[in-house]
């Protein structure tokens, strides 16, 4: 059975305990100990199974937002599910609050020539308020169907 596709966009945030460095081809990104947040797409048949997918550790680097995900210094704290809302809509309501800083121009926007970035920081200083801001964005842009996951998601692969 093949499953029809989706419109659906997320928001991953995410906590860097400490100063890392993810590498690409023209040199690397530095990303300094704070709070984050990745908007990316999930227009496919089951949209849950990418955001579960970026908040497990354990699993194959395709993307740079692997490499910062699955890093031993980066906590998953929550993801944000949006449906019907396009990853487009989700980034521009990212960039006009002041409290989302862009942070590693091109990181994970190379499909969308007109982002800046899909990795935001977020000024605040502690978890709680990170999720509240980034929920209650979320929420105004899309009031009809979100899905919330809290926290990291163990490995999916058997031992």
């Amino acid at each position: 059975m093949v499953s029809s596709m989706v419109v659906a966009s997320y928001a991953l945030l995410i906590e860097v305990g400490s100063l890392m460095t993810i590498p690409r081809r023209n040199g690397s990104w530095v990303l300094e100990r704070g709070y984050y947040t990745y908007v990316g797409s999930a227009n496919i048949g089951r949209p849950y199974l990418r955001v579960l997918r970026h908040l497990m550790k354990d699993k194959k680097v395709r993307w740079h937002v692997d490499v910062l995900t699955s890093s031993p210094v980066v906590s998953s704290i929550l993801a944000v599910l949006a449906y019907g809302v396009s990853e487009e809509l989700l980034y521009l309501a990212l960039a006009s609050q002041a409290l989302f800083v862009p942070v590693a121009r091109g990181f994970g926007a190379s499909d969308s020539k007109n982002h800046i970035t899909h990795l935001f920081k977020v000024d605040v200083s502690d978890s709680l308020e990170a999720a509240k801001v980034l929920l209650g964005l979320v929420l105004r842009v899309c009031p009809q169907q979100v899905e919330i996951v809290v926290g990291a998601v163990p490995s999916l692969r058997p031992s």
